[in-house]
């Protein structure tokens, strides 16, 4: 999915050796498969896509086809979390950055702070 010029949206990354996105479903008693949202599809890497937690003790999800199916206790509620590797930076891993790099990062999350 491209993301139109005129859609802005905020995300945060995990702050990880890759640059990770993550995505929270919930889900109920009767919603055993879920769609994973278009937004978070189009901002990762697609084949990245994986099954972090299910917050129900014993129960499971997995990625079918762009859904998330959930093997959960009938009747029971909780959150599936998604993790996805930033669109177009697959093989980013451990990077270097010089120290302009560094000083510019630290202006722009101190403005998440502010």
């Amino acid at each position: 999915m491209t993301i139109g010029e005129d859609l802005h949206v905020g995300m945060a990354a995990l702050e990880a050796p890759r640059p990770y996105f993550i995505e929270r479903l919930t889900f109920n008693g009767t919603k055993k498969s879920i769609a994973i949202p278009r937004l978070f599809m189009g901002a990762i890497e697609p084949e990245s896509v994986r099954v972090m937690s299910c917050s129900i003790q014993g129960a499971g999800a997995s990625i079918a086809g762009g859904r998330v199916k959930i093997d959960a206790p009938k009747g029971s509620a909780g959150i599936v979390t998604l993790v996805g590797i930033r669109r177009g930076l697959q093989d980013w891993h451990y990077r270097d950055f010089t120290d302009a790099q560094r000083v510019n990062n630290n202006h722009f999350y101190s403005l998440a702070h502010a």
